[in-house]
This record gives C-alpha cells, sequence and structure tokens, in this order.
C-alpha cells in the first residue's frame, strides 16, 4: 500500500513537472550606466512554460552566468517580476498576448504557454568584445516534431555582448510569440525587435541548445529552411523578422530565431557585430479552424463608434473600429476599397485616402481604420459608409485570411451651424431676394 503511494505521488509530481515544463525564452540586456557606473546592465531573462490553469508553480529567482575572454565567470541571480492581477496567466507568469491565432479555443489539442519574467543589474568587469550571458535548466517541454529528442531535456538560452568601442543595448522583441495556430491558414508571425541604438538588425532561423555547445539534430523532414511542414515553404524576411507560412501539418515544434545587431564604424568604413538576442518559442498546430460571420464589417450601432471618432461638421476624415482585425497592407491606399454616398439622394461623395489607425502585431493588423473624403462635409446630412473591392482589385482581409465582403455603417453629421449658402447639388431654378431692393442686409 505504501509502495502503491509512493508511485502515485512520484506521478503527481511528474505531472506537475510536466504541466510546467519550459517551452522557450530569451535573454536580453540593457545599459542602464551611469558616468560613475559605466559598466552597469540590467539582464532580463523571460521563460516560457506550458501549464495547466489553475496549475502554480514558478521559481522566485534564476540564476544568469556571465562569461568572456576577458574576464572571469560570474553568476548573477535574476528576481522574479509579479505580474498585476489583470496580467496573471493563472500560474503566477504574464498571461500572452496573441498567443491564438484563428484556431477554435475548444479544441482540446490547445497548449497553454505563459511568460516569466525575470531582471536585476549588473556591473561588468568593463570592455569586452564576446560576452555571453546564458541560462541553463530543466525541464524543456519534449512535445515536439521538427527536433530529435535525445538529450533535449536541457534547455540553454543565451545572448551575446560587444561593448568594446560604446555600450550596447539588446533588441526587444515587439511582440509575444504566437503559440496556437490553424492547420491549412496562412500565418504571419512577427519577430520584429525595436533596437535602442538604431543598429541594423538580420533575422534568421536558429538550432536550440542544450549546453553552450551542443546543438540539436533536425527530425527528418526537417531542416533550417523547413522548420515546420509548411505548404510553398517557410519564408522568414532576414530584414524585417515576419515569417510567412501555411501549416500543412497537426504537430508541436519548436521556432528558435536569432537576430543580430550590427553598427556601422565610419572610420573603418564597415560594419561590426556588437549583439546577438535568441528565441526560443513553441508553435502549436491544431486542426480546428474558427470561421467567424464577418457581415457586418463595422459596428453597425452608432453608440459603438468611438467616440473619440465622431464625423464632425467641416471634417474630411472618417475614423471607425472594425468587428475584426484586418490585414494592414490590403487596405488600398487610394480608398477605393470604400464607398460613402449621400442616403437623401444616394449621390457619392469622392474618397481620396484610406489607412490604417492603431495597428498591432509589429504594424501586420488593426482594427481600426481612416477614410479621407476629397472635401470637407460642410452640412448635417446622413451618409452610407461600404466596403468593395479596390480599383487594383485589393480586398479587405483578416488576419485570418478571411475576406469581407459586406458591411455599412450609417453616419450622422448633425453639428454644422446654419449659413447663407446653396449646396451645389440642392440649386433651385429661381432665386428669391427680400427685400428688393437691397440696401445693406439681404
Amino acid at each position: 500500500m505504501k509502495k502503491l503511494l509512493f508511485i502515485l505521488l512520484l506521478m503527481a509530481c511528474f505531472g506537475l513537472a510536466q504541466a510546467n515544463s519550459i517551452a522557450g525564452g530569451e535573454i536580453t540586456y540593457e545599459h542602464v550606466g551611469t558616468v560613475t557606473q559605466p559598466y552597469l546592465y540590467k539582464i532580463k531573462l523571460n521563460l516560457y512554460r506550458t501549464y495547466k490553469p489553475g496549475v502554480v508553480k514558478y521559481d522566485t529567482t534564476v540564476s544568469i552566468d556571465i562569461n568572456s575572454t576577458c574576464y572571469g565567470p560570474k553568476t548573477l541571480v535574476l528576481k522574479r517580476i509579479v505580474p498585476p492581477p489583470l496580467e496573471d496567466a493563472g500560474d503566477g507568469g504574464f498571461a500572452m498576448e496573441r498567443a491564438n491565432n484563428c484556431i477554435d479555443t475548444a479544441d482540446t489539442n490547445i497548449v497553454f504557454i505563459s511568460e516569466h519574467r525575470y531582471e536585476d543589474t549588473i556591473t561588468l568587469g568593463g570592455k569586452c568584445a564576446d560576452f555571453r550571458f546564458s541560462y541553463t535548466s530543466c525541464c524543456r517541454d519534449t512535445s515536439f516534431t521538427n527536433f530529435q529528442r535525445n538529450l533535449a531535456d536541457t534547455i540553454f538560452l543565451d545572448a551575446w555582448l560587444n561593448n568594446t568601442r560604446r555600450p550596447n543595448n539588446s533588441v526587444v522583441f515587439n511582440d509575444d510569440p504566437l503559440v496556437n495556430v490553424c492547420l491549412s491558414k496562412p500565418v504571419r508571425m512577427s519577430y520584429q525587435c525595436t533596437d535602442a541604438d538604431g543598429d541594423s538588425l538580420v533575422y534568421d532561423i536558429w538550432r536550440p541548445q542544450t549546453d553552450q555547445n551542443t546543438w540539436m539534430n533536425w527530425a527528418a523532414g526537417y531542416t533550417i529552411h523547413n522548420p515546420v511542414q509548411s505548404l510553398g515553404g517557410f519564408n522568414l524576411n532576414i530584414r524585417t523578422g515576419i515569417a510567412e507560412f501555411q501549416p500543412a501539418i497537426v504537430e508541436q515544434d519548436i521556432l528558435m530565431i536569432k537576430v543580430e545587431e550590427y553598427t556601422y564604424d565610419t572610420f573603418l568604413q564597415l560594419y561590426y557585430q556588437v549583439g546577438v538576442v535568441k528565441r526560443e518559442a513553441r508553435l502549436n498546430i491544431v486542426s480546428s479552424c474558427s470561421n467567424p460571420t464577418l457581415s457586418p464589417l463595422f459596428h453597425s450601432d452608432a453608440a459603438n463608434i468611438d467616440t473619440s471618432a465622431r464625423f464632425y461638421c467641416n471634417d474630411q476624415i472618417i475614423e471607425l473600429k472594425l468587428n475584426y482585425e484586418i490585414q494592414v497592407d490590403r487596405i488600398a491606399k487610394d480608398g477605393s476599397n470604400f464607398r460613402l454616398v449621400d442616403v437623401k439622394n444616394n449621390s457619392p461623395i469622392p474618397i481620396v485616402e484610406a489607412g490604417a489607425l492603431n495597428p498591432v502585431y509589429s504594424g501586420l493588423y488593426t482594427k481600426e481604420v481612416w477614410i479621407k473624403t476629397f472635401l470637407p462635409i460642410t452640412r448635417n446630412d446622413t451618409f452610407d459608409l461600404s466596403i468593395k473591392p479596390g480599383l487594383q482589385g485589393t480586398k479587405l482581409i483578416t488576419s485570418c485570411e478571411h475576406e469581407f465582403t459586406t458591411g455599412m455603417v450609417r453616419l450622422v453629421v448633425d453639428d454644422c451651424q446654419p449659413v447663407f449658402s446653396i449646396h451645389e447639388n440642392e440649386l433651385l431654378q429661381e432665386v428669391l431676394a427680400y427685400p428688393n431692393p437691397v440696401g445693406n442686409v439681404l
């Protein structure tokens, strides 16, 4: 009986560990030095962990190793950042933004991942061309397809710094990694980074490591050019960090992206490397896809239009919120995706420009658009704004590759003050003036 209880307890502990296995992460750094402390850096570690909702497990501190050829090794203990209640994923980590793309959230194969953040500061010994910040731990989640699983339990993350000519800040990823994506649906993933120093960035696929000198091997059928089974290949833009692909099979994969920083030496007239950051993350492909109803395009109730985006008298710009995210690069810049008509006489109001407001996910998508009319609206009236294919056949497409086919919103302008004028499309056949003859007042 005691033996049975021990086995059950061991299985429970193993299940808890598996529920909170490491599914990737990245190390970044920020120069926070002063005149008196020129080599002070803040080191940050983001760990991605799989979890089951309601199961809480995390490390309160983690250790980072710092090595170089210039100075002796050091260890820095990073402290955990506690997420505020509204950002807590439920296991003590931060909830991931945009974790799901086009999937049916009822799919039982969804992977839950949270982000655990740690940071602290350290004064480096001085200048060196090869500072390496690294994190090693057990255990990596081994539920993946695209790499061989031997010796894969240990995860190794690192970042690299060259501060010989000037202090350097590492890149910072603009977006959380996507976790769950849908089979056969085109996917656009952003690995775009911001660099405080304005360095030139190069993005590339990389292999995950188990220690400083050991890289994991690709499974059969996968390569650095084909890290995911996809229709048409996996395409990563090395300049923008945007990856595009169409998943071909249901699978779980590891994706690691390396971002290199280069700065230009005006004296030597060449670029030299000043930093490297790598992100390892889990990608889960599920078979259940969501197919939302796409009509109407706009919020049909005027009360749902953002109050800061109302259409006022003498305005030329209409700003509206959409029901779904659309791809920014599919909005026709000439405004030809939109049609505005006067409800009273069905006469069109020319539109000359359109674009995205507050784009998200590194500028790929938006739920807000602006439309510019040829002339300001100068009278109280009612208008219908609808969508149509652009002059070059451009169509509004959602982030999940759904096409908008219909959609309309009614706009009312009611704040124009009376003025002495005649609307050119309402010209009368006769004009009466009083008094006649006219003196100073007509």
